[in-house]
Parts: structure tokens; sequence; C-alpha cells
């Protein structure tokens, strides 16, 4: 039976999931990776999950959760993790992007002064960069590929920046396919690839921790 590879691009599958109306953190990522897998018509062989890594000084619970939620990933059979610090800018080019959207807006002074306080608030999170990941990712599948450790790569993303990898992997016979939510799966991915769309009824009834009784 052809033999799969699972890539999971966390943060955008964990983002677009909840746009989705799902709670990304009852879904089990290992039965997802066998889901896809048989989705395509494959054994699943094994999963690499990516994800960024947020700033302690930012939020400590936020991020000793983070990190519990990851090395939990790590215990499981045929699963790896691998990760990227989340950066942030300095308070320089916040202040300096801060002053750039509010000016585009072209608001009057008043309105400016309202929407100020909003803005700093949030301006930090729209700002955060997640460097690397894309790149992680790209490497890693062409390694799989080149070592010829699978016949299927699945990619679970809905980011088209990834279209030029995987036609690289195409061309190494290796039939790349990509799976995701509405919610986010780029045209792009669906028009020049195989493609498995995951619905929420079926991720809820085969994904879904067993243990975790729906609200």
């Amino acid at each position: 039976m052809t033999r799969a590879v699972v890539f999971i691009d966390g943060n955008n599958f964990y983002h677009n999931t909840q746009k989705e109306g799902l709670n990304p953190n009852k879904i089990d990522l290992r039965e997802l990776s066998k889901f896809v897998s048989n989705a395509f018509n494959c054994e699943w062989k094994e999963t690499i999950y990516y994800n960024s890594i947020p700033d302690i000084t930012h939020d400590k619970e936020k991020y000793h959760s983070h990190l519990g939620f990851l090395n939990s990933l790590r215990y499981l059979p045929n699963f790896t993790v691998r990760t990227k610090k989340l950066q942030t800018p300095s308070d320089k080019t916040l202040e300096k992007k801060k002053n750039e959207l509010i000016r585009n807006m072209d608001l009057c002074m008043e309105c400016t002064s309202q929407i100020e306080e909003e803005y700093l608030k949030h301006l930090e999170d729209l700002t955060k960069k997640e460097k690397g990941i894309d790149v992680m990712i790209a490497t890693d599948m062409m390694k799989k590929t080149l070592e010829d450790e699978c016949e299927r790569i699945i990619l679970v993303t809905g980011d088209s920046q990834y279209v030029p990898i995987l036609k690289l992997i195409e061309e190494q016979d290796k039939k790349p396919a990509t799976s995701f939510v509405f919610e986010g799966y780029a045209n792009e991915l669906r028009e020049e690839f195989d493609y498995h769309v995951l619905r929420k009824k079926d991720l809820k009834n085969e994904c879904y921790y067993t243990r975790i009784e729906e609200e």
C-alpha cells in the first residue's frame, strides 16, 4: 500500500479551524493524520507538525500552556514536532507601523484619537511574524522525497505559498496532495494538486478526542 508522510502547518490549521467554528484543541492530530492519509488511499507512515513558540514575556500562562501542548505531541508514536520562535517587532517598529496604519485610514483628528488606543492594544498581535516555518516545511518535504521514505507527500495547509515546492516534489514522481478545511483553502492548491476538504462533520466524528464531550 502507498505510504504517506503528513506535514501539518500548525498555525495555519489552528486559526482556520477556529474560523470554521471548530475547537482545534479537541482535534487529535494523530487521528487527523490517519484520516487524511486514508482519504488518499494511503497508509499513514508518520507526521511532522510545525508550530511557532510565543514570547514568554508577553503571556507566561499562554507560553507554558503552549509548550505543554507541544510536549504532549512529542510522545505520540511516529510524530515529530518542529518549532520556531514567534518573533515580535521592536517598540520603534510597532510605533511606526501604528502611525502608518492610522494615517492611511485618512480619518479626522477626533476619530483618530478614538481608535488609536484600540490599535495600541491589538497592533502587536497583528504584526507578530512566524519566520522560518515555511522554509522548514519545504525543506523537510523535499528531504523525505529525495530519501524515498514514502510514496506520497500530504501537506495539511491552506496556504498557496507552498505551490512551488509541491510542484518540485511532483517532478520527483511523489504526487503531492493537500488537505484542509474549506475556510482558508487556497484555490491554487486545489487547482494544482490532489486535494481533500476536511469537513466539520468528519473532523468531529473521526478526529476529535473521544474522551472530550461536545459542548
